[in-house]
């Protein structure tokens, strides 16, 4: 729910002044009334040119409402009554702890008046199991060991036919299977499953299906469930458990509130008991976490959207001012004959406010409610590019009814304020000039407003530098004083030297060093700054050098008939500078956004593909068995001769691997990680690039070496036993792989790696941090002998370099297949698969953002139309002479076509440009050593001709209007 109050507040305070003023002006308001009523069509116009913003703001905010919705409800799905899980949880393997812990903990709670309502010990293995009768094989299986006899709090077992079980109605050898696994495995009630553990594997037999709720469906696995005493026995575990669940008082959503305290609750009896913290099982805030992540997720989504739609919503303020200045020049004449018969400027400005107040409250009405469509419509891309239904989530359109009066309070204020603005601005007029229909005479001397706005500016500059800590502050700064200056010297120097200068040095400052002078963790919003005012800069640039550029184009560009037309298509637009400037950065912003987009789009898959070999090592498959157990060089042996895949491998590096808990420097509480000991082949073989290396180290005597290719990293290893490197996670991840997890640490860190067997403490110093992160292979990397000489529970993992050709799922699949039948489970990580998906889901990402940034193009074209249909109003009467003076109906309409067409060329032209040189000084600052700057020439060519083509066609028609309009007609036009 998100938080309305102050934007009502304000809203309620503008409209509360609107209505006094309108009581207290009652002819004003009927004057108002009466121009929106006797101009319906343009009104309609109007209002939906207005609605721009808020449809972007409310489809962005309408997007976040339902990714929350999606992703917390299939949290609330995925651990049902289940609000805490007490155990120590590493690789996606549960470490088994004495069942005595339980009896203390639930004793405890229960004198402490905790509030829970259900805690329940378990165990968990993940296996792999195969139907007997069908062949099929499923894994990992979860299979759960739990008594239903202390399942109180967490919900019955419910059958697919709806009735209610326990595990005291299973005898010995039968189990409950979920309906994941059945489908599976196509098992039903009697199906035969063979589990496969610790070397040996035993069958069961499936006494019911049960249906995907509560403990089946806990963390959305594939699940199989038997008696807690069978599970303690087939796997080899007496009195024992690995985990407990924990159920806090409430509903599935209620319970969270108690979270916290239900934490520190058992934080507080495992300290009073003097259990050791390195070894004892840690409490994981299971829901409250996944909560967390998804409405973080789903803000962050919205935030994304709100920057890229950014630029949109002041490209739609841009066409608001657009249009009421195109408002006041048709009635220009209406104005001046209300002045002359008294009405006063203040009461000529309350009178455009009055309208500009009712068509702000309809255009944001409206677009609040065209936001709700084009956020349906963003969901159903996003559910395409991201097909989340495949991993189990339901994708429901769900919006809040506060984020619709949100976006409608923000469209209102937008809108408002910037019509309160253009009316003022508007209503100074000279009164026997605005009857007769004259331009304004440029003034010789700074006038009070432009002494004001630059005072303003020049003060808003220095406040900027003041307040220069904050990014965007910083960014905009320098602009705001130039401006101040531009607009306090426009009469005194010629205003196409001003704003030229001013334009240069606005780019200039953006482009320079102090654009990254900022510890900002979010660079979406001095990115935003940023291009608003390189667009600025180039438009003040384009638009007060254009004449000679133009001129040219008349002089050589056409002869005949086409030099009338191109020079009257091209002299308009010129002559309305200010007019022309609005449509140009409205145009190219949007054009700015999607430019940029394609560049990341671009480099991005460059620095991934840059990344493969650095993150791969050189290696095609990495295997690791499933379970705490290592293969012996004997079963090793015979399986690879059995598998028959020894001649498609090129060689194979192993490590072994155990879980452990690290102490960073200056941390009390240790963090669940890996330790990898690595053999000598792969210390000796592999290519994994570093990320930052040190450069120098001792080995086991003391002895100084340098360090001076990534191979001596490598080797260091074997020298000494207190050396270690981390993955690239533990720097806060990489191109390919978004940081995980709480560790932290740098190059030269002095870490203690801590035990979960013994409680036994080991140091390391961090040597290098590599560029890999990949899922399975994240850990700290050290000497074999280092951690077979120190641990006894541990797993075997291996790397393997194939031979050109080879298909890695045909070689995982072999072995998988064949260690299984000696009891060895085997995980398979297909290292390009893995890349494949991360390069996709960047695609993916960017597809989305281009997808967005569309449609605000679309929202600009259909602004630059209504731009047009204002202007064949305006213009109608200079269309009747152009007509009387030998103008044909095709010279008019061609005219029209010309000015609006150079008009997109330009707004690309811009737009591209500056996205152009933003990418390259972002890319020069950070990417540089990366991948290679990319410009997507044909992509970018192919977007401007889309634009440029979808622009003539969308002021086609008020362009044929006009040229038809009769000459006699257009010279007595008056409304």
């Amino acid at each position: 729910m998100r938080d309305t109050t102050l934007a009502l507040l304000l809203v309620a305070v503008v409209f509360t002044v609107v209505i006094i003023a309108a009581a207290r002006r009652r002819v004003l308001l009927r004057m108002s009334l009466k121009n929106i009523a006797r101009r319906k069509t343009r009104a309609a116009i109007v209002v939906l040119g207005l609605m721009v913003g808020t449809a972007l703001i409310s489809s962005a905010m309408v997007v976040g409402d339902t990714l929350e919705y999606i992703f917390t409800e299939d949290v609330l799905q995925r651990w049902g009554q289940v609000d805490e899980v007490i155990g120590t949880q590493s690789a996606g393997v549960y470490l088994n702890f004495t069942d005595s812990y339980y009896t203390v903990l639930s004793q405890d709670l229960a004198s402490r008046n905790a509030p829970i309502d259900g805690i329940a010990p378990g165990i968990v293995q993940r296996l792999t199991i195969r139907n007997e009768l069908e062949g099929l094989w499923a894994e990992p299986v979860s299979v759960i060991g739990i008594d239903s006899a202390l399942e109180a709090g967490f919900g019955s077992l419910i059958t697919t036919e709806g009735s209610s079980v326990a595990t005291q109605d299973l005898v010995q050898g039968q189990v409950y299977a979920n309906q994941r696994v059945a489908e599976k495995l196509s098992a039903t009630p009697g199906s035969q499953l063979r589990l496969y553990f610790s070397q040996a594997s035993f069958v069961v037999t499936v006494a019911d299906i049960l249906g995907d709720k509560g403990t089946a469906n806990l963390d959305k696995q594939q699940i199989i469930i038997m008696r807690l005493d069978e599970a303690q026995t087939r796997f080899q575990m007496p009195g024992r458990i690995n985990f407990i669940r924990v159920s806090n008082t409430g509903n599935e959503e209620d319970g969270i509130q108690h979270t916290a305290e239900v934490t520190a609750a058992i934080n507080s009896i495992m300290d009073a008991h003097g259990w050791n913290p390195a070894t004892r099982p840690r409490v994981a805030e299971v829901k409250q976490q996944g909560l967390d992540d998804a409405r973080g997720f789903s803000k962050d989504v919205t935030q994304v959207f709100f920057i890229m739609g950014a630029f949109a919503i002041v490209a739609g303020i841009l066409l608001i001012i657009n249009i009421f200045v195109m408002m006041a020049e048709e009635r220009k004449s209406e104005m001046g004959i209300s002045r002359a018969v008294g009405m006063t400027r203040g009461q000529l400005t309350q009178s455009f406010l009055f309208e500009g107040a009712i068509f702000s409250a309809l255009s944001a009405f409206l677009g609040s409610l065209v936001g709700l469509g084009l956020g349906s419509l963003v969901v159903y891309f996003f559910s395409v590019v991201f097909p989340i239904s495949d991993r189990g989530l339901t994708v429901t359109f769900h919006f809040e009814i506060s984020s619709l009066v949100l976006a409608f309070a923000i469209g209102v204020l937008i809108t408002f304020f910037t019509v309160v603005l253009t009316s003022w601005f508007v209503s100074r007029l000279n009164i026997v000039r605005a009857i007769r229909g004259q331009p304004e005479p440029v003034p010789r001397r700074t006038t009070l407003l432009e002494a004001s706005v630059a005072l303003l500016l020049v003060l808003g500059g220095v406040a900027a530098i003041w307040l220069r800590s904050y990014p965007p502050a910083n960014i905009a700064s320098i602009p705001l004083l130039i401006l101040g200056v531009m607009i306090g010297s426009l009469r005194i120097v010629n205003p196409r030297y001003t704003a030229t200068l001013g334009g240069i040095g606005i780019i200039a400052w953006v482009l320079g060093p102090k654009f990254v002078e900022s510890n900002e963790p979010d660079i979406y919003v001095p990115f935003v700054t940023a291009g608003l005012l390189l667009v600025l800069g180039a438009v003040l640039i384009v638009v007060f050098n254009s004449s000679p550029f133009l001129r040219m184009i008349t002089r050589f560009g056409a002869k005949g008939k086409a030099h009338p037309v191109l020079k009257t298509s091209l002299t308009y637009p010129m002559s309305k500078k200010f007019q022309t400037g609005m449509t140009l950065g409205m145009f190219s912003l949007i054009m700015f956004a999607i430019c940029i987009i394609s560049m990341i789009q671009g480099m991005q898959g460059s620095a991934i593909s840059n990344q493969i070999p650095q993150q791969t090592g050189g290696y095609d498959l990495v295997a690791h068995t499933t379970e705490f157990k290592r293969i012996d060089d004997a079963n090793w042996s015979r399986g690879m001769q059995e598998s028959g895949v020894s001649e498609y491998i090129e060689s194979v590096s192993n490590a072994t691997v155990v879980p452990v808990g690290v102490l960073p420097p200056g941390n009390t509480k240790t963090i669940p990680y890996t330790l990898w000991g690595v053999d000598n082949v792969l210390l000796t073989t592999n290519e994994f690039g570093f990320r930052e290396l040190a450069d120098h180290y001792y080995d086991r005597g003391g002895q100084y070496h340098l360090i001076q290719t990534p191979r001596d990293a490598w080797t260091a290893l074997a020298d000494s036993d207190e050396l270690a490197l981390v993955d690239g996670n533990a720097a806060g991840g990489t191109e390919v792989s978004p940081a995980e997890g709480e560790l932290r640490l740098e190059v030269g860190d002095r870490v203690s790696v801590v035990s979960y067997q013994t409680g036994a403490m080991q140091n390391f110093t961090i040597l290098g941090i590599l560029q890999q992160s990949l899922p399975g292979t994240m850990g700290l990397f050290v000497n074999q002998q280092v951690v077979r000489g120190n641990y006894s529970m541990t797993w075997s993992a291996y790397f393997f370099q194939l031979r050109p050709g080879v298909s890695a799922r045909f070689v995982a699949d072999s072995l998988k297949s064949t260690f299984i039948e000696y009891g060895y489970g085997l995980e398979t990580v297909i290292v390009a698969e893995v890349l494949g998906q991360v390069i996709e889901t960047a695609d993916r990402v960017l597809l989305l953002m281009q997808a967005y940034l569309g449609i605000g193009l679309i929202v600009g074209i259909a602004g630059v139309a209504v731009i047009m249909v204002r202007a064949v109003v305006e213009r109608r009467q200079q269309i009747g002479v152009l007509r009387a003076i030998g103008y044909t109906k095709r010279m008019v309409m061609v005219s029209f076509l010309l000015e609006i067409s150079f008009i997109a060329l330009f707004g690309s032209v811009i737009g591209i440009a500056c996205g152009i040189v933003l990418a390259y000084r972002v890319w020069s600052m950070f990417f540089q050593e990366v991948t290679p700057f990319i410009i997507p020439w044909l992509h970018l060519a192919a977007v401007a001709l889309i634009a440029g083509v979808a622009t003539v066609l969308a002021t086609a028609s008020p362009a044929v209007r006009a040229s038809k309009t009769p000459p006699a007609a257009a010279l007595r036009y008056s409304e």
